[in-house]
């Protein structure tokens, strides 16, 4: 799919080869289903990925990415115009999907396709802390990923950075907080 080729023509010894190329459709991608799920699926979330001139079903190459990660080896052929792909890791809103056939050269990308659920809070361990800081405040809350994000994972307290984040599992994780510098209720700021 996509690129140029010189058409020939062999007959016994002989052989004819045009002066122009073939040149046929590059795949396009038109929808993505679902349009978003949570960041760190754990191969449970399909995306099926609608479009057109995505090639036959023995192409020798073929790979969907979802912000740029592979679903590699999780990529099925259903038609010429659907594919799916068991769901990789990610993160961030509005991730472009690409189809890529034959090649990666050979490829096309529906931008801001797919997005990824951002982490929410619901609850904390402890509403009041010591100002001097605390080695471990929890947090609980939904989409915090699984372990292999947990690298990634940051949390603030009033807007200070926590100097260090445990991750427990997609639903709680803990923050070492900094001391704070606060001022007692009705002394001048």
């Amino acid at each position: 799919a996509g690129a140029s080729r010189p058409a020939r023509v062999v007959r016994g010894s002989s052989v004819g080869v045009s002066a122009a190329e073939f040149r046929w459709h590059l795949p396009n991608v038109t929808s993505v289903t679902p349009t978003r799920a949570p960041a760190y699926p754990d191969g449970a979330i399909t995306l099926v990925v609608s479009g057109t001139d995505f090639g036959p079903a023995d192409a020798a190459f073929r790979d969907v990415l979802v912000g740029g990660v592979s679903c590699q080896p999780n990529v099925t052929h259903l038609s010429d115009s659907t594919l799916q792909c068991v769901l990789p890791p990610g993160s961030g809103a509005a991730q472009g999907v690409t189809v890529q056939v034959d090649s990666p050269n050979v490829s096309h990308t529906l931008p801001g396709a797919f997005s990824f659920d951002p982490p929410q809070l619901t609850a904390l361990g402890f509403g009041v802390g010591p100002s001097t800081g605390h080695p471990r405040l929890p947090i609980e809350g939904v989409n915090f990923g699984g372990a292999a994000s947990a690298g990634m994972l940051r949390a603030f307290v009033d807007g200070a950075p926590c100097t260090s984040v445990e991750w427990t599992s997609d639903t709680a994780i803990a923050c070492a907080y900094p001391a704070q510098n606060v001022t007692p209720p009705g002394a001048p700021p």
